[in-house]
């Protein structure tokens, strides 16, 4: 009897909504983890204007969404890989203090550059030309494209800057597909704001990371695969 209660209690965790309702608990849990440790940005849009005029005094409050996203991403990859979570805010944190520097050095170039091709873009509309501003929002997809895939190389791997650039055009090349789920998602994503509220990338943004990881996740296997030493010795045995 006492065995088939073991048995039951066992089916139950194993099921796929169990496990499901398990993720959902973490992604929400991790949403809260993002929006403490970016508390200052949720508290501005009660007082300053987000608009491209603003973007000079605005774009320095967004340095402090990056080590939090580099923590997000890095917990994310934590429950999709690991079959007993544990600690999971703890983990969070740790995973912020480490990654804090590193993910700055990719983040404020990508956020300054981001901003200028914004206002770059803002201009064209206004001009004579306004077909040109295209390119600039092409420029715009690529660059997020290639931070996605480099944010997530960085933490997991220690490569140069450089490097992991180069990886990510290798992996862009070989697999276009899944530059363009990237862009699918950050294009759904900024649709339901635009249509709905901005203030959705608060509630939505662990959701987001998360199908990206769960996306790119084959991405990281290829990359420990062909640019680690250890991948390289296993692949051969």
């Amino acid at each position: 009897m006492k065995a088939k209660k073991m048995n039951s209690k066992k089916d139950v965790t194993e099921s796929v909504y169990y496990k499901l309702a398990g993720q959902i608990g973490h992604i929400i849990f991790l949403q809260l983890m993002f929006i403490i440790s970016i508390f200052p940005i949720p508290l501005s849009f009660l007082f300053v204007k987000y608009e491209i005029g603003n973007f000079i005094f605005t774009t320095p409050l967004f340095f402090l969404a990056v080590p939090a996203l580099a923590a997000l991403s890095s917990s994310t990859l934590y429950i999709l890989e690991s079959q007993d979570i544990k600690h999971l805010g703890i983990y969070f944190w740790k995973q912020y203090r480490k990654l804090f520097l590193d993910a700055l050095k990719i983040g404020i170039p990508v956020i300054l550059a981001s901003s200028i091709i914004l206002i770059d873009i803002a201009s064209m509309q206004k001009s004579s030309t306004p077909i040109f501003s295209w390119f600039f929002i092409l420029l715009l997809l690529v660059l997020l494209v290639f931070t996605v895939f480099v944010g997530l190389i960085n933490i997991k791997f220690k490569f140069r800057i450089r490097d992991m650039f180069k990886i990510s055009l290798v992996w862009t090349m070989a697999f276009p597909g899944s530059a363009i789920k990237v862009i699918i998602l950050s294009l759904g994503l900024l649709g339901i704001m635009f249509f709905v509220s901005g203030f959705l990338i608060f509630v939505l943004t662990s959701t987001y990371i998360y199908l990206i990881c769960y996306e790119l996740s084959k991405m990281l296997d290829w990359v420990w695969k062909n640019y680690t030493q250890e991948g390289k010795s296993s692949t051969e045995i």
